[in-house]
């Protein structure tokens, strides 16, 4: 059962089985035969119980005495590990049933090193006094210079000042330098991870044999944020579960049958803040007095990113739930005739993902820029509340997408003679695009003049935001079945045929082989090109370069960082995202040669050529 992260094209890293419960590991990176949907594969199978009882006990230590002391802190970072468990089998009846577990817990605790580049006392202050380098401006009043390069306390910004003693904690080093980090940290860090694994095997008889294997696994995590006394600790679980059944049956001495389904699935969770509370972010923008921010934000952690040349940043992001569902079955079927043995199988998977809306590391709190331009100095430009650009993203609800995934194979291993064997098949591959739930999907067709907005139904229609609408002006929004789209808005590629080939050659006897093989492979297209088209038109996002209004001073100051209406007089509509809808699905091409030979002395020698090349890759912006 594959443990495929739905959201992401990765693995769910942490799906894997205790150590201890792993019998084989088998990794095929080349030559894969039409039995594999991917050019690699990396296939685990799990220890069976035996008529014989058996068990083992572990505790493995690590202790930071052994460890090496970071150049930027006063001392070894402290660690202490622990990681214990066992694991037991044997017999339930007999030569019939047989059972095998594990438990395994881990206890990490751990030091991090934070460092980072915050404003100093001084220049919190408003006083600039040692950048002799730099003149500053007031650009609020001519470009004249600042006296002495200090901003007198009355000009600094009420807004700005909320948002730096609540976000930016004071350095940990005194002096205005800041070409190095000025704060430093060593502060904790947690892992707690407990996992059990079992597995039952039966045999019915001779013929006919089944097993059952399910494994879960609860995560907690804590680490310091960068900005440890300010937003605390980012805190995250993960509770990846997995669920196989297989059935083996010989149907006759030279035809086999596997029958196997199951279920891979992970809720992850990311959240932050000071002594375990949420970071409240919406309160935080009603208290500096912020305004363009909406009254209705979505729940949980969030912080306004606030990024500043030459320090370091509040960009976080916001908190996140994240899951990934994998329901599948899949048959194979095995036919030894001769010199041939045939193979077929099919693979079918109902994939599942959730997540967030987001756009930037902002989003609802709003993105704002500070690079110099107004004062000469990005610090001193924060401090008069004047922004070189800010970004706002009004977020719309959570994604929900889900799709079904079909793959088809034949393959014959023929044995021509006793020095070369032949490997050939085909696959075929269907991945239609993940329709949303939350009907927060949209894409842009290009090929019409000006433009227009493709929505996926008529009740998709109805959570448009008004904003959106308002900024796109007259451009035409329609439905999917308007231009002959599914409601998925990508049409699906039924044209993923792909051939395999591949020999073993012994030309001089069975000290010397050469392999080789040829193949084709599609990718698979998961949610992070789902992901491209969500959220944009239930969301307003716009971006607001700041300019010189009519009496020559910045048009875009704290506590109004946002300009109102859209088009040359408000914000410049982000639609940055969308997906060529009736794209081919991509695919690898991988073809290699090897040479083997044994030498003396058990010494072997292997020379191998393999190469490979992606068409038709998608970008996810």
């Amino acid at each position: 059962i594959s443990n495929i992260n739905v959201r992401s094209n990765g693995v769910l890293r942490e799906m894997f089985p205790s150590a201890d419960t792993v019998d084989e590991v088998r990794v095929s990176a080349t030559n894969n035969s039409a039995e594999f949907a991917q050019a690699g594969d990396i296939t685990v199978t799990s220890k069976s119980g035996t008529n014989a009882f058996h068990g083992t006990g572990y505790w493995y230590h690590q202790n930071c005495a052994f460890y090496s002391r970071d150049f930027f802190a006063a001392r070894t970072p402290f660690k202490v590990s622990n990681d214990y468990g066992f694991t037991a089998g044997g017999p339930v009846i007999k030569n019939k049933t047989f059972f095998f577990g594990a438990y395994e817990s881990l206890k990490f605790r751990a030091q991090r090193v934070i460092n980072a580049t915050v404003p100093t006392a001084n220049f919190r202050a408003g006083n600039f006094s040692s950048l002799s380098a730099i003149a500053l401006r007031d650009p609020l009043n001519g470009n004249v210079p600042f006296a002495g390069n200090i901003i007198p306390a009355s000009r600094i910004n009420s807004t700005s000042k909320g948002l730096m003693d609540a976000l930016f904690p004071n350095p940990t080093r005194s002096g205005d330098n800041v070409a190095s980090p000025n704060y430093s940290l060593l502060r904790g860090a947690s892992n707690d991870n407990e996992q059990f694994d079992v597995r039952v095997d039966h045999n019915f008889s001779v013929s006919h044999r089944i097993f059952g294997r399910y494994s879960q696994k609860d995560i907690s995590g804590k680490s310091p944020k960068t900005f440890y006394d300010t937003t605390g600790d980012n805190v995250s679980s993960a509770n990846p579960k997995n669920v196989v059944g297989a059935w083996n049956w010989i149907v006759t001495p030279n035809l086999l049958n596997e029958l196997r389904g199951g279920l891979a699935m992970q809720d992850s969770r990311n959240t932050f803040g000071v002594n375990g509370k949420t970071f409240d972010g919406p309160a935080l923008m009603r208290q500096v007095g912020m305004q363009g921010i909406r009254s209705d934000p979505p729940a949980g952690s969030q912080i306004p990113a606030i990024s500043i040349n030459a320090f370091t940043g509040t960009g976080e992001g916001r908190e996140s739930l994240v899951r990934s569902r994998n329901i599948q079955f899949a048959d194979n079927l095995t036919w030894i005739k001769g010199r041939h043995t045939y193979k077929f199988g099919a693979d079918i998977r109902r994939l599942r993902t959730t997540d967030i809306t987001s756009f930037t590391s902002g989003d609802d709190m709003g993105t704002y820029g500070f690079n110099g331009q107004y004062t000469g100095y990005g610090v001193a430009d924060f401090g008069l509340g004047i922004a070189n650009q800010t970004n706002i993203a009004n977020t719309g609800k959570d994604v929900d997408g889900v799709t079904y995934h079909y793959g088809f194979y034949a393959q014959d291993d023929f044995k021509v003679s006793n020095k070369l064997t032949l490997n050939y098949g085909v696959r075929y591959e269907v991945h239609p695009m993940f329709f949303d739930n939350a009907l927060t999907t949209s894409q842009f067709d290009r090929a019409f003049p000006g433009g227009r907005v493709v929505l996926a139904n008529e009740e998709a229609r109805k959570f448009t935001a008004p904003t959106f609408l308002a900024s796109i002006g007259n451009t035409p929004v329609v439905l999917a079945k308007d231009v002959g789209l599914p409601e998925r808005l990508r049409k699906t590629d039924f044209n993923n045929f792909t051939p395999r080939f591949g020999f073993a050659w012994r030309p001089l006897g069975n000290k010397a082989v050469i392999r080789g093989g040829y193949g084709i492979f599609t990718s698979t297209i998961l949610g992070s090109v789902f992901y491209t088209i969500t959220g944009i038109h239930v969301s307003d996002v716009r971006t607001f370069p700041n300019a010189l209004g009519a009496n020559g001073v910045p048009e875009l100051i704290f506590p109004r960082p946002f300009r109102t209406g859209l088009g040359a007089s408000g914000g410049r509509p982000d639609f940055r995202r969308a997906t060529q809808f009736d794209g081919a699905d991509p695919y690898t091409q991988q073809w290699s040669l090897t040479f083997e030979q044994d030498l003396p002395f058990r010494a072997g020698l292997r020379i191998s050529y393999s190469r490979s090349k992606a068409i038709k890759l998608f970008r996810s912006p």
